[in-house]
């Protein structure tokens, strides 16, 4: 489940992100496989895994119709390609936190290699998705992706299957998408500056 559900929705951010550089279909296209696979990607490789370990056909075939379908009713929506991204990243970001963390889990299970996996699998796709789309990563610029990916990693470790059965899956990533939408929320009303940590009194 976990697996599907960002696939589809890194997809689609990958194309809100080539809509918004208003690219045509060959962009949608390399931005939106680029975000669903680029951080399993990256991630295999700092592990020296096989990275055609990262998809399948039935994965593939999910991606392209994503993106074939989005760029087909895109006209309908530019209005709300900006609002909906943020949307489907967030949703993207959370499910691949998890599936690294789990993949981590699954084959050492220590603690420093499953945070590794929570922060690469989540975001090495939208870096570079935001650099083929001209713009600057927003893993970059707020700290609560990476906060997040390190939380889900957290929660995977000591609390095992316990967090990713039953409801329990659901309303984790329902509160992690929350506290990144509410955190993007105050960087937007903060003229994009959201600022997590001590500050030194001027």
């Amino acid at each position: 489940m976990i697996h599907f559900l960002g696939v589809f929705f890194y997809a689609a951010s990958g194309a809100f992100a080539a809509f918004t550089a208003r690219y045509k279909l060959v962009g949608v296209l390399t931005l939106g496989l680029t975000n669903a696979f680029g951080g399993g990607v990256v991630r295999n490789l700092v592990f020296g895994v096989p990275v055609t370990n990262v998809t399948s056909t039935e994965t593939l075939c999910i991606i392209l119709s994503t993106l074939v379908f989005l760029f087909v009713v895109s006209r309908y929506f530019v209005h709300h390609w900006r609002r909906w991204g943020l949307w489907f990243d967030s949703v993207g970001l959370v499910s691949y936190a998890l599936q690294g963390a789990i993949y981590a889990k699954s084959h050492s299970g220590s603690f420093g290699m499953i945070i590794i996996s929570a922060l690469l699998t989540s975001t090495g796709g939208g870096i570079i998705r935001d650099l083929l789309a001209r713009r600057r990563p927003s893993v970059f610029q707020h700290e609560v992706h990476a906060l997040l990916a390190v939380g889900l990693g957290a929660a995977v470790y000591f609390a095992g299957n316990m967090c990713i059965k039953g409801i329990a899956l659901p309303l984790l990533i329902v509160f992690a998408v929350g506290i990144r939408m509410y955190t993007m929320h105050l960087a937007k009303t903060n003229n994009g500056k959201l600022k997590i940590g001590l500050h030194r009194p001027s």
